[in-house]
C-alpha cells in the first residue's frame, strides 16, 4: 500500500501543476472541463485520504424498501427513522465506531449529518450510511445521494419485491458501478406473497447487470429480532463483520481509488484529446503554406525584374558577352542580337541604371497589397486556432505584435535589399570572373581553322596559280569550326544568367521570410509549442494516474 501512496502522491503532484497551468490556457474545451477536473481532484484527494480510514459502506434502495429498518437491525437499536410510506431519509445517517474517523465526508453537507456511534469491535473499519432514497421526487435528496455515492467504496443495494427491477436502479447501477463493490439485500421476505421464484428472478436480474459474482442477501429487516437466523440477519452480520476482512477493504479502497482516476482520466481526455497534437501540426503547416504564398507574392512584384529578358538578364548578359572576346565573342554578340535572345524591351545595362529602376519599382508597389494578404493570413491562423479550441481573444492578442501595415512596409524594405544586393554580386561576378581567361580557348577551333586554310590557301597560289576556287572551302571551314564555339557561348551566357536569376529568387524568399519569421512565423511556433507543452504534461499526468492501476512490480532481493 505504500508504494501506491507514493505513486498517488507523485500523481495528484503533477496534476495540480497542470490544473495551475490550465487556468491561464488559452483551449475553450479546457476551460469548459476546468471546474469539472478541479472537482474530480478534490474527489481523488479525498480517495487519497480514505485509504487510511474506514470503508464506506452505503445503503442504497428506493422508498419504502426498508433501508432505515436494516441499518437499525445491523445496530441492534433504532438509529434511523422508517416508514413504508413516504420517503424519510433527507439526511445521512452515519453509523461508525466512536474510534473511527471519517473526515472526508466533512465535505458532503456537514450539516445534513447524523452521526450514530457504536463501541462493535467488528465494525471498526467500517461505516454505514443511510441516504435519501434513488428514486426520490425531492431534487436536493436526488443531490445529496448522487454526492454521497461517489465517496462510496462498497454499495449495499437494498430492494423489495415491488422494486427490485427499476429503471431508476437500472440506471444508478449502470453509471456507478465503477471504482467500488456491490452486495445486494432482497428485503421483506415475510411479506404474504413473497416466493422462491422472485428471489431466483432478481438473482437473475443482479447477474444480468453485471454483478455475477457480487452476493444476494434475502432479508426481513422488521423480524429480524426475533429471530436473525430464520430472517437472513445473521448471514449479512457475518459478511459485513467477518467476510470483509481487511485484505478485501484494501482491495475495496484501491478498487474505489481507480475508479475515481478512471473518471478523472476520461475528463482530462475531453478537456485535452490526444488528437488535439495532430492538429497543432496541421495548424503551423498552413501558416508555413501562407508565408509560401506571401513569397511567392513577392516574386511576382518583381516579376518583371526577375523575368529572364528583364534588367538583371540584360545586365548579366551584357557583361558576359564582354568576357567572350575574339571570333566567337562576335558571333556570339551578333546572334544574340539577331535572335533576340535578350529581348527587345529597353532594359537598363548598366548597374547604376539598374539600381535606379529597382528602386522606382519598389517604391511603386503598394503595401497594401502585401498588407492585405498579411490579414487574410492573420485571420486564417485565428480561425485555424478556433477550430482547435483556442480562445480568438487569446489568439488576437498574442499575434498582434506587428501590424499587417507595418509589416507589408517592412517586407518590401527587406526585399529590395535583399534584391540590390544579389544583383551587384552577381554583376561584381562578371566582371571578375575567371572564367574569361579559359573562355579563350573557344576561339582555338577558329584560329586553326584560319591557320590551315591560309597555309592551303598560299599552297594554293604558288602551286595552281590560283585560289580563287578555294576561297569556298575555307570560308565553309570557318564556319563549321565558329558554330561550336559561338553555341557554347551562348549556353555558357544562358546559364550564368538563369544562376544569377535563380539566386535573386532565392534571396527574395529568404528576405520575405526573415521579414515575416517575427511577424508571423515564431508567435505561431510560440503558441503551436506552449499548447504541445501543455498536452505532454496532460498525457505525462495520465501516466502517472493510470499506472496507479496496474499491480506493484515485486521489488528483488
Amino acid at each position: 500500500m505504500s508504494e501506491v501512496l507514493e505513486r498517488f502522491d507523485a500523481a495528484l503532484r503533477g496534476l495540480d501543476a497542470l490544473l495551475e497551468r490550465a487556468g491561464d490556457a488559452p483551449l475553450r474545451t479546457l476551460g469548459t472541463h476546468l471546474e469539472a477536473l478541479r472537482s474530480e481532484r478534490a474527489r481523488l484527494a479525498r480517495a487519497r485520504e480514505a485509504l487510511a480510514e474506514p470503508l464506506v459502506i452505503l445503503l442504497l434502495g428506493g422508498t419504502g424498501v426498508g433501508k432505515s429498518a436494516l441499518i437499525n437491525a445491523l445496530a441492534g437499536e433504532s438509529i434511523a427513522r422508517s416508514t413504508a410510506i413516504r420517503p424519510t431519509t433527507d439526511r445521512l445517517t452515519v453509523y461508525q465506531h466512536e474510534e473511527a474517523s471519517l473526515t472526508r465526508l466533512k465535505a458532503i453537507a456537514p450539516e445534513l449529518l447524523s452521526r450514530v456511534a457504536h463501541r462493535r469491535a467488528e465494525l471498526r473499519d467500517k461505516v454505514l450510511i443511510d441516504a435519501p432514497d434513488f428514486d426520490s421526487v425531492v431534487e436536493a435528496n436526488r443531490a445529496l445521494l448522487e454526492r454521497v455515492l461517489a465517496e462510496a467504496e462498497f454499495v449495499l443495494v437494498v430492494v423489495d419485491r415491488e422494486k427490485y427491477v427499476n429503471r431508476s436502479l437500472h440506471e444508478l447501477l449502470r453509471t456507478r458501478r465503477e471504482g467500488r463493490g456491490f452486495a445486494f439485500v432482497f428485503n421483506k421476505i415475510d411479506h404474504p406473497f413473497h416466493s422462491d421464484e422472485t428471489i431466483a428472478d432478481f438473482r437473475a436480474f443482479v447477474a444480468a447487470e453485471g454483478f455475477q459474482e457480487a452476493p444476494v442477501y434475502p432479508l426481513a429487516a422488521a423480524r429480524s429480532a426475533e429471530d436473525p437466523a430464520r430472517w437472513g440477519l445473521l448471514a449479512l452480520r457475518g459478511f459485513l463483520e467477518d467476510e470483509l476482512d481487511s485484505a478485501r477493504i484494501e482491495r475495496f479502497k484501491l478498487q474505489a481509488l481507480q475508479g475515481n482516476v478512471a473518471a478523472l482520466l476520461r475528463e482530462l481526455r475531453e478537456a485535452l484529446p490526444e488528437e488535439l497534437a495532430a492538429g497543432l501540426d496541421g495548424w503551423v503547416k498552413d501558416g508555413e503554406k501562407g508565408v509560401s504564398a506571401l513569397e511567392e507574392e513577392c516574386l511576382s512584384i518583381f516579376r518583371e525584374l526577375l523575368a529572364e529578358n528583364g534588367p538583371l538578364g540584360a545586365v548579366v548578359s551584357t557583361y558576359l558577352r564582354g568576357i567572350v572576346k575574339g571570333p566567337a565573342g562576335i558571333g556570339v554578340r551578333a546572334v544574340e542580337k539577331l535572335s533576340g535572345w535578350v529581348g527587345t524591351r529597353a532594359a537598363a545595362h548598366d548597374v547604376d541604371a539598374l539600381k535606379l529602376e529597382l528602386r522606382v519599382a519598389a517604391e511603386h508597389v503598394d503595401p497594401a497589397v502585401l498588407a492585405t494578404r498579411l490579414d487574410h493570413l492573420h485571420r486564417s491562423i485565428v480561425r485555424g486556432g478556433s477550430a482547435l479550441g483556442l480562445d480568438e481573444a487569446w489568439l488576437e492578442r498574442r499575434l498582434a505584435h506587428q501590424q499587417p501595415d507595418a509589416l507589408g512596409r517592412e517586407l518590401m524594405r527587406s526585399v529590395a535589399g535583399d534584391l540590390l544586393e544579389v544583383f551587384e554580386q552577381s554583376v561584381a561576378e562578371c566582371r571578375d570572373d575567371g572564367a574569361g581567361r579559359w573562355l579563350w580557348l573557344l576561339n582555338l577551333p577558329v584560329f586553326l581553322a584560319f591557320g590551315y586554310a591560309l597555309v592551303e590557301l598560299v599552297r594554293n597560289l604558288f602551286v595552281y596559280g590560283t585560289g580563287i576556287g578555294y576561297l569556298f572551302f575555307v570560308f565553309f571551314l570557318l564556319t563549321i569550326s565558329l558554330v561550336p564555339t559561338v553555341w557554347i557561348g551562348l549556353s555558357w551566357v544562358r546559364f550564368r544568367r538563369l544562376r544569377a536569376i535563380h539566386r535573386a529568387r532565392e534571396r527574395i524568399r529568404a528576405a520575405a521570410r526573415r521579414a515575416l519569421e517575427p511577424g508571423v512565423l515564431q508567435p505561431l511556433a510560440v503558441l503551436a509549442g506552449e499548447i504541445r507543452s501543455l498536452l505532454e504534461q496532460a498525457r505525462a499526468v495520465e501516466r502517472e494516474l493510470a499506472s496507479l492501476g496496474e499491480k506493484p512490480k515485486k521489488r528483488r532481493g
